[in-house]
């Protein structure tokens, strides 16, 4: 421990116009999440986590939050113009804030206040882990402080160490589903012809966040790559706990967003959908088989000649990447306007074999097979749909079938030097 700390069980404070201070504690796994609630005075520049290596003269890293520069950062400890990770963020001082840093292996992420989040790779993993908070001056607080243990996920080559006992809600049984784990797991498909519609086309799929993953914004189904040619369309969750269904068109993008907190329960499974239906130019969304949101939309439609790929759970090689972290099941694109009865029928019952017309892409993760990607063996879930069958969602980064990920929590209420 350096400096002066005041504690309690879960708390943590520096004295009111202190220097530099920090404070480890000890953690036995090295998969792991803290989560607190933090204060930073008007005269502390800088505070945040530590994570370390016992014993080990690297520093280690550190999630800071940067009030003076009002960023989120990844660093290395000490050395602080290494830097892995950044985000701007508005924060307040004397304000309390939620903070949120996940361990995962080589993975570190972390959320503040439900509206920013970064993730970064660690290219010192440590083993005997350490962790803990510093403060660069001035009163930096910490309340309930809570350690949470993390289940490595396995490969599904390993069946006998896959979890499997995902609790399903009374709406939805998933079976195999696919687990994103972390900020950068997502499910790739290369471009093929039969994704870009020429008229209508529907959006859909099953999906169950993880608790307290916040209110930002977060990619389900997004179609394109880089800047060019850019995004082409898709849906996503949105700040307010809404959801956003897009297009590019060729004077720029349709986008439709619902209410604010019109989607998510907690920990439940929900079915989300987007329809663009092109012979009436309108767009819809839907929750659980009920429409929440609609309105008329350029009568262009959908931009031709993108030959962006498809992905899942995060818009990786797009200008921004929005993880999102949880399950999703059930993922069904068409290439026309599913009516408000065929929507509640996916909600209510699986999808029949005599009502697939339409249908490009199926992919229900309850087969997972090798797949070739430029000479690289992938694992993948092939599509259902006969048609299409070349059409596979690869897995990346941890992106994995069944999972889960709180194991257990432990209070920090050790001090260890």
């Amino acid at each position: 421990m350096i400096g002066d700390w005041q504690t309690a069980p879960r708390e943590f404070a520096t004295l009111p116009g202190s220097d530099y201070a920090e404070i480890l504690f000890p953690v036995t796994q090295t998969r792991f999440e803290v989560a607190c609630q933090i204060t930073l005075s008007e005269d502390c520049r800088h505070a945040g986590v530590i994570i370390r290596e016992a014993g080990s003269g690297f520093p280690g890293y550190e999630i800071s939050v940067d009030a003076f520069h009002r960023q989120l950062v990844l660093r290395e400890h000490f050395e602080r113009r290494k830097i892995l990770a950044f985000q701007s963020i508005e924060i307040r001082p004397q304000q309390q804030m939620e903070l949120r840093v996940i361990v995962d292996g080589s993975i570190i992420e972390a959320f503040l206040d439900n509206r920013f989040s970064l993730a970064g790779r660690a290219y010192n993993n440590p083993g005997n882990q350490r962790f803990g908070f510093y403060s660069d001056s001035g009163h930096f607080s910490v309340r309930d402080c809570t350690v949470y243990g993390l289940k490595e996920i396995f490969s599904p080559s390993e069946e006998s160490k896959l979890s499997t006992d995902i609790i399903p809600d009374k709406t939805h049984q998933p079976g195999s589903c696919l687990f994103f784990p972390q900020a950068s797991s997502n499910a790739y498909s290369p471009f093929d012809p039969a994704m870009n519609f020429s008229g209508s086309f529907t959006l859909e799929c099953w999906i169950k966040p993880l608790p307290g993953t916040g209110r930002t914004k977060r990619n389900l189904i997004v179609k394109g790559d880089g800047t060019k040619p850019g995004y082409h369309y898709g849906l996503n969750l949105m700040w307010g706990n809404s959801l956003e269904f897009y297009f590019k068109t060729n004077s720029g993008f349709a986008s439709l967003t619902s209410p604010n907190d019109s989607v998510m329960d907690e920990g439940k499974w929900v079915h989300v959908a987007g329809v663009y239906d092109a012979e009436v130019s309108e767009m819809h969304l839907y929750r659980n088989g009920r429409r929440i949101a609609s309105q008329q939309s350029p009568p262009a439609g959908l931009l031709s000649g993108n030959m962006g790929a498809l992905r899942l759970g995060a818009a990786a090689g797009l200008p921004a990447a929005n993880p999102f972290l949880g399950l999703m099941d059930e993922v069904r694109l068409w290439r026309v306007a599913r009516s408000d009865d065929k929507i509640l029928q996916a909600f209510e019952k699986p999808l029949l074999e005599d009502d697939r017309d339409g249908l490009v892409i199926y992919w229900d993760f309850d087969e997972i097979q090798a797949c070739n990607l430029n000479g690289v063996q992938k694992l993948c879930s092939p599509n259902k749909v006969p048609d299409f069958r070349t059409i596979s969602a690869l897995l990346f980064d941890g992106a994995e079938r069944f999972g889960e990920n709180f194991v257990g929590s432990q209070e920090a209420t050790g001090v260890s030097k």
